[in-house]
This record gives structure tokens, C-alpha cells and sequence, in this order.
């Protein structure tokens, strides 16, 4: 049985400033407290993947907009189908990672569901610890010894949070700790991001959509944001079972540099003829995302 348990914890609502940046510090922290429990218990730590830690905070997002408890959202359901629709994995449902080098990736997840009135803030980090630590489906989540990598996501208003375990293939974890590597690149010199752009794309592993989504975002390199943004379309191109892309090049549409490029890909990938609005876009992709793939 994977291991489904939830709880509420009846935090306090200590609301913290500069929202963002400081849920990321709360994820971190999470990580850093379980590694630590590991460590107590003789285990070794996590690795911390961003592109997990995605799958969690968009998994946490769902449940708080929808008041969901639990582990099975509506978009998508577990964490692990959410990973293999936007990523184009095909993680099983329901098995906890079972093999330091399985043959297949596994994946569970813990969460927690605060109280609707509630916040997290630094002070009550000790609160979902506990919770966790005294829960017998979660304790033994936290204490496996064959998983490797974790991710977390916390939702944007902090009642809500996701912890997924996972042992991944050698092939997968491979490609995702190179584009980690790569990373650095992609914030340095022109020229550094873009020869980046081109080895991520090369390792043809779907999550590479997060990375490449941030660059064409926030680089300040139009020519760089431009690559980005075409390298999320040859993705999907070469990855037609992953559905990660069209969400990101839909809130592409929003960024002054690439508006145009996105909503190209968006109409070569999906054969759709509409404008460059990104609500009217947002409204197909509501109904349409379970059957598409890339045209």
C-alpha cells in the first residue's frame, strides 16, 4: 500500500513578508530538517531536485485553490501522475520506492494540511516535523532507506504542503543531476546559457521543461530567453507524452521578449488558431490538457 495518510495541524498564523522567497526558505528548511532525521537514524540525506520540488508545489497549490486534503488532486491525481503527465515519466501509483537503483522510477509523497486559518512560518516548522515523525505512514516515508531524492513544495499562502521521496533510474537521475549541473551556466554569459540550452535539450528528459521555463523567464538575454523558449517546443516536439510545455509557453505569453515564439509553438504543437491571450488559452488547456498530445 503507498503510504496515503493526511493530517491537519492547528498551526499558528505567523504571516511572514516577501511571500515567495521566503515559502522557497520554508522548503529548504523542510529538506534540511528531514535530512536531518535521516541522519539521526544512520540513513543517508536527500538529494534536493528542483524539478521534484515542482511536481510538489504545484501539487500543493491544487489542494489549497480547491480546499482538497489528502493526496489524490483532481487535475491530475497522486504527485506521481502529475510528474507523468507534465514530464512524460511513467512513475506506478501506489509503490514507494523499493530499490536504490530501481528499474522503473518510484515515488511517494507526505503532506500536510494546515488549518484553513493557518500559515506556516518559520516557528511552526517544528509542528509538521513532529506531525510527520509521530505518524506512522509518514515516519516510514521519511525513514526509507532506499530512496535518494526528494522535492518540496509548499502552497502560495502556506496551507498546504508536499514532500514526495523518490528513487529514480540510473538513466533518469543521470540526465536530471547533469541539467543541475548546467544550471549555473544558464545565469552566467550569453554564450555559456545558450551552449546550456543545447546540452539540456540534448539530454531529452522531460523536466527539463522547469529549467528551461525559469531561463526564458527571467534571463536577461532576450537572444538567451528566445532559446529557452524554443528548446520548450523541441522538447515536446521529441517528448510527445509530456504536457509540461503548453503551460509554460501559455504563461510565456505574458513575457514581453518571447510573447510571439510562445504563441507559435503553442499553435504548431497543438493545432489551435488562437490569439496571443493567455486567459483564452488557459481556458482550453483547462479542458483540453487530459487528451492532448503533441501535434
Amino acid at each position: 500500500m503507498h503510504l496515503r495518510a493526511w493530517m491537519v495541524g492547528c498551526l499558528g498564523a505567523a504571516i511572514l513578508q516577501d511571500g515567495e522567497s521566503e515559502t522557497h526558505k520554508l522548503e529548504k528548511a523542510i529538506a534540511a530538517e528531514i535530512n536531518a532525521k535521516r541522519k539521526d537514524q544512520g540513513l543517508t540525506e536527500l538529494k534536493v531536485l528542483d524539478e521534484l520540488s515542482y511536481v510538489a508545489r504545484q501539487q500543493a497549490e491544487e489542494f489549497e485553490r480547491g480546499g482538497l486534503r489528502g493526496h489524490q488532486g483532481r487535475e491530475w491525481g497522486f504527485v506521481e501522475e502529475r510528474a507523468n503527465a507534465l514530464f512524460g515519466w511513467s512513475v506506478p501509483t501506489n509503490q514507494k520506492p523499493n530499490a536504490q537503483q530501481p528499474a522503473r522510477d518510484m515515488m511517494t509523497d507526505n503532506s500536510f494540511d494546515i488549518d484553513e486559518e493557518g500559515h506556516l512560518g518559520e516557528g511552526e516548522l517544528r509542528w509538521v516535523i513532529e506531525g510527520w515523525m509521530n505518524s506512522r505512514g509518514h515516519r516510514e516515508a521519511i525513514l526509507m532507506k532506499t530512496t535518494v531524492y526528494t522535492g518540496v513544495g509548499i502552497s502560495s499562502k502556506r496551507t498546504r504542503i508536499f514532500q514526495i521521496f523518490a528513487s529514480l533510474t540510473a538513466a533518469r537521475a543521470k540526465a536530471l543531476e547533469e541539467i543541475a549541473r548546467l544550471a549555473s551556466d544558464l545565469t552566467k554569459g550569453e554564450a555559456e546559457a545558450l551552449a546550456a540550452i543545447g546540452k539540456i535539450l540534448a539530454l531529452n528528459e522531460g523536466a527539463a521543461v522547469v529549467r528551461l521555463a525559469a531561463t526564458a523567464k527571467t534571463s536577461k538575454s532576450v537572444k538567451v530567453q528566445k532559446k529557452a523558449c524554443e528548446a520548450i517546443f523541441q522538447l515536446n516536439k521529441k517528448i510527445r507524452g509530456m504536457k509540461g510545455a503548453i503551460p509554460e509557453l501559455i504563461e510565456l505569453l505574458g513575457v514581453e521578449a518571447v510573447g510571439d515564439e510562445a504563441v507559435k509553438h503553442l499553435r504548431t504543437l497543438t493545432g489551435q488558431s488562437l490569439a496571443k491571450d493567455r486567459s483564452a488559452w488557459q481556458e482550453w488547456w483547462s479542458s483540453a490538457r487530459k487528451s492532448y498530445t503533441a501535434k
